[in-house]
């Protein structure tokens, strides 16, 4: 009994840690793939030296033959983040993944990527596999404070990867190069800014960038949605920074603590299963009667 109570808390921090430092990952396409039988979700952590594999193995051969793929990248997003955000968040997310994934006629989703998702290495293995036409989407800069003034589109520097390992440009507005495949890639802000101009700018970048895809090639696309790096745990934003009281000391408890979060909420499921089975077990074994000793057979006279 000793051992099982100082192995429980272990075991629940590394359950709680492995689902953590995740990211997810959800892939769409308009169009069927003969290779992918309808919707695939998966809950399970996926390692992350097989993420890639994962995630454009069920597309089979495929995803070459799929005009545009576009890969958005929005570092540090968990799989948590799509139920616990604010409002606005909420708006985001059905704007942005469930109007066009929900609907899809191919959707692949992994919640939990171990650490994160390799884009560079990814974007090279399609290429690579494909020889495919890199358009990169630049949404950084001046360029993603212009359009909240003139509305103009993201979509201003595509580049398109050369034999000679350079790249030159192609044009604004154009995604795809009009010969064999062409991957897209958009990276996105991180998802941790609190704020509602620039949740709304995330949510306009890919919608502008589906948009877009859509006027050059129709149906003929797949949109991979995952993140090239893990939210920080909460458990070390904690120790790195100073402890801080609340500015308001007269306010509830519940407004100036964060006392529940997900790998609370998990811990206290956890120990209630595992405490159910060891009660039941317990009660188990204590019904069960030892005779102290035999009685010997009665000798007949």
């Amino acid at each position: 009994m000793k051992l099982l109570s100082v192995l429980l808390p272990i075991a629940l921090v590394s359950a709680v840690s492995a689902f953590e430092n995740t990211v997810p990952c959800l892939a769409w396409s308009p169009k069927s793939f003969t290779s992918v039988s309808g919707g695939s979700h998966d809950q399970y952590v996926v390692l992350q030296k097989d993420a890639i594999d994962k995630i454009l193995s069920p597309f089979g051969s495929e995803l070459c033959q799929t005009k545009v793929i576009a890969i958005v990248d929005q570092p540090k997003i968990h799989s948590s983040d799509f139920s616990h955000y604010s409002e606005s968040m909420q708006a985001i997310k059905a704007a942005r993944l469930q109007k066009h994934s929900s609907d899809a006629a191919t959707r692949i989703q992994h919640q939990y990527i171990d650490s994160h998702v390799d884009i560079d290495k990814m974007v090279g293995k399609i290429t690579q596999r494909c020889e495919s036409t890199l358009a990169v989407v630049d949404s950084h800069g001046k360029i993603a404070e212009n359009r909240l003034e003139d509305n103009t589109k993201y979509i201003q520097c595509l580049l398109k990867h050369t034999s000679t390992n350079t790249f030159t440009d192609v044009s604004n507005g154009v995604v795809y190069s009009q010969e064999g495949n062409t991957v897209a890639l958009l990276e996105l802000p991180e998802a941790l800014s609190e704020s509602l101009i620039g949740k709304h700018i995330i949510d306009a970048l890919v919608e502008d960038l589906i948009t877009t895809i859509k006027q050059s090639v129709g149906d003929d696309y797949i949109v991979i949605f995952t993140s090239s790096s893990a939210k920080v745990p909460m458990h070390s934003k904690r120790s790195t920074f100073e402890k801080r009281a609340p500015s308001n000391q007269n306010a509830p408890i519940f407004q100036k603590y964060q006392l529940f979060n997900t790998g609370i909420f998990m811990a206290i499921a956890v120990s209630a299963l595992f405490i159910g089975i060891l009660i039941v077990g317990v009660s188990w074994l204590g019904s069960i009667q030892t005779p102290m000793k035999f009685e010997g057979k009665t000798k007949r006279s």
